[in-house]
């Protein structure tokens, strides 16, 4: 990796920065390019980080991405943030001042224990449609691997038999976002379902290698068949849905997994910036940030923990602004 030399009276805080990021678990090697240019724009002779600088070097590119841009402001907040922690002058962009009619972004829906549980008694309960007669079982087991696993729906519909180890208790993600492999650890209780369910689709349909099979090929069901009996699904459990593009939706399900997961470590104790890279790996992201985020919107559904999730979040955590297919 090409090291990157900093210039001017802030080189020093750019380097130091960059290093307890890598110290509890980021790569930041894009970051790393993104601070020098940073750098470059807070030249020739400024100690600190000046708002006209600052809004110069984030200002949105003609064509660029709306998830590019915001990871700039990001970058510059928590930079200036650390900044501020050691006495430096630095300018914080406030929310108000984003570009918001250009930024797409949601706030996830994450589900109660008791709405889980209705909804999978709903789907538990659903009859099989006459053509497709493991239906029901079927979307009880994807359903349940989103939720349970943390999987993306996309890697859930493309598993086929040779990606489910029974005995190590584990499912193979191959090719999934950003192109990682992964091995998924699963429970007990999710192993044990799997298992009878294999028996139970390769019955019905033994020259289908996909877990979720479609009917009309040998391919596997396809991620809108999934949402439209998940609509219907909301419905017969009795949870509202928002309207189009506010959920819940099928994704919500990898958050809610994701929420759950570190709530139980903070009542634990876990040393969380420990668990957070383990829970990056484990959910297949491309960068620990995106995991972190996590963290505030956990303290926001439980408030009681607030106080302990402060402790890390402290003021170098980025705001939870999250994307569909994170």
């Amino acid at each position: 990796m090409k090291k990157i030399m900093f210039s001017g009276p802030l080189a020093g805080y750019f380097n130091d920065f960059i290093a307890m990021k890598r110290a509890i678990g980021y790569k930041y090697e894009t970051e790393a390019f993104q601070l020098k240019s940073l750098n470059s724009a807070c030249l020739p002779n400024s100690d600190s980080l000046t708002q006209d600088n600052i809004e110069s070097w984030v200002c949105r590119r003609s064509n660029e991405k709306a998830r590019t841009y915001l990871r700039r402001i990001t970058l510059s907040n928590e930079f200036a943030k650390y900044l501020l922690l050691r006495h430096v002058d630095a300018y914080i962009i406030p929310p108000s001042q984003y570009s918001t009619r250009q930024i797409v972004s949601y706030i996830p829906y994450i589900f109660s224990s008791d709405e889980l549980e209705s909804f999978f008694h709903a789907v538990d309960n659903h009859p099989s449609h006459r053509a497709h007669p493991i239906s029901s079982i079927m979307y009880s087991i994807l359903f349940r691997l989103l939720y349970c696993c943390g999987l993306r729906i996309s890697e859930a519909i493309n598993l086929t038999y040779r990606d489910v180890n029974a005995t190590e208790k584990t499912l193979w993600i191959s090719n999934s976002k950003f192109g990682k492999d992964r091995i998924v650890p699963m429970s007990d209780s999710m192993n044990g379902m799997l298992r009878e369910y294999v028996s139970i689709v390769q019955s019905h349909y033994p020259k289908n290698v996909y877990l979720f099979p479609s009917r009309f090929s040998n391919r596997s069901i396809v991620s809108r068949s999934a949402y439209d009996y998940f609509r219907r699904m909301l419905l017969e459990a009795g949870i509202s849905h928002k309207g189009r593009g506010k959920g819940p939706r099928i994704h919500d399900f990898r958050h809610t997994f994701a929420v759950h997961s570190l709530h139980k470590m903070i009542v634990a104790e876990s040393d969380i910036y420990a668990a957070l890279p383990v829970l990056a790996t484990y959910l297949g992201h491309d960068n620990i940030s995106i995991t972190e985020r996590y963290l505030r919107l956990t303290a926001d559904i439980f408030p009681a923990i607030l106080q302990q999730v402060n402790l890390y979040c402290s003021n170098v955590i980025p705001e939870a602004i999250f994307h569909e297919t994170n």
